[in-house]
């Protein structure tokens, strides 16, 4: 089991989490609003309103997970839990 988490706007989170679910790359989603992010965008520091999603899958479906979320084109990060390991990946 891999325990992914990404950020993006709480108008988006339960729709990213149905159609996570829908696709059956994911066993579960935990949605968690209300969180404040701050971020560089465009040369400046940016306040948004956003939801930490927490998305449990297989190891064999990370890469379908991370594809289906970047089509959505949030700025986004994953970390991947993985036994004691931490993966950070960024977006870029």
């Amino acid at each position: 089991m891999k325990l992914m988490m990404c950020t993006c706007p709480e108008k988006e989170a339960e729709g990213l989490a149905e159609r996570l679910l829908e696709a059956r790359v994911v066993a579960c989603v935990n949605i968690i609003n209300g969180l404040t992010s701050k971020y560089w965008w465009k040369g400046k520091i940016e306040t948004d309103k956003e939801s930490l999603l927490l998305m449990k899958t297989t190891p064999q479906l990370v890469e379908k997970v991370i594809e289906r979320i970047r089509a959505t084109n949030f700025q986004e990060y994953w970390i991947e839990q993985e036994d004691d390991e931490l993966k950070i990946r960024l977006k870029k």
